[in-house]
């Protein structure tokens, strides 16, 4: 689950700070890492994982992915 939230700071952080000259490639950093913890989320025993975290995550996933 740290791992998925640190992915999910990485996102915001590459939102925030990178601005490319070409704004395809944000997009597809964007993506990358969006696919990354959203995979790293899925992969969170479900024992482990709190309803406030999987919510919290799954709407920045799907705050990233919208414009796409």
């Amino acid at each position: 689950m740290a791992l998925a939230m640190k992915a999910a700071e990485d996102l915001y952080n590459i939102r925030d700070t990178y601005f490319p000259s070409n704004p395809d490639d944000k997009i597809s950093r964007l993506q990358a890492h969006s696919d990354l913890a959203l995979n790293l989320l899925d992969s969170t025993p479900s024992e482990l994982a709190s309803a406030s975290s999987i919510a919290s995550q799954s709407h920045l996933a799907i705050q990233i992915r919208g414009p796409f």
